[in-house]
C-alpha cells in the first residue's frame, strides 16, 4: 500500500519521524512517500493522493501546508491515522476530517502503535 506522510517542517521531522516510520513498514510491502518526493518529482500532493492507501499525518504540531494536504485526503476518502505525541495540542481544524488518532508517548510506542494499525488494516 502506498502510504502518504504529512507533517509540519516546525521539527526535526526527519530524525523524529521518518526513522520510526521507516522501521515501521520495513519488510512490510507497503510504500512510504515523503513530502521532500512531492517536490523532487514536481507532482502536486493530490496526484499521489489519487493512488495512496492510507495518509499518515503527525499533527503534534499546526501547519496550514499539512491541513491543506489532509483536507485533499479527506475530501479524496483516502483513509487517514492521525499521529500525535501525548500532550501535544493539536490544530482545532482537525475536528472536521475523518480519521483515526494515536497518541504516543515516545519513538518506541510510535512504532508500536502504528505497526499495530497497520496490521490491523492488511
Amino acid at each position: 500500500m502506498k502510504i502518504i506522510v504529512t507533517h509540519a517542517s516546525s521539527f526535526d521531522f526527519e530524525k523524529e519521524f521518518y526513522v520510526p516510520l521507516k522501521a515501521v513498514v520495513e519488510g512490510t510491502g507497503h510504500e512510504l512517500i515523503f513530502p521532500h518526493v512531492w517536490h523532487e518529482q514536481k507532482k502536486s500532493t493530490k496526484e499521489f493522493l489519487k493512488d495512496a492507501g492510507l495518509v499518515i499525518g503527525e499533527v503534534s504540531f499546526p501547519s496550514t501546508g499539512q491541513g491543506i494536504e489532509l483536507g485533499w485526503a479527506d475530501m479524496l476518502n483516502v483513509p487517514t491515522l492521525f499521529l500525535r505525541k501525548q500532550g501535544a495540542k493539536s490544530s482545532s481544524a482537525l475536528n472536521y476530517l475523518r480519521g483515526e488518532y494515536i497518541d504516543y508517548s515516545d519513538e518506541s510506542d510510535l512504532i508500536t502503535k502504528t505497526r499495530a494499525f497497520l496490521s490491523s488494516r492488511t
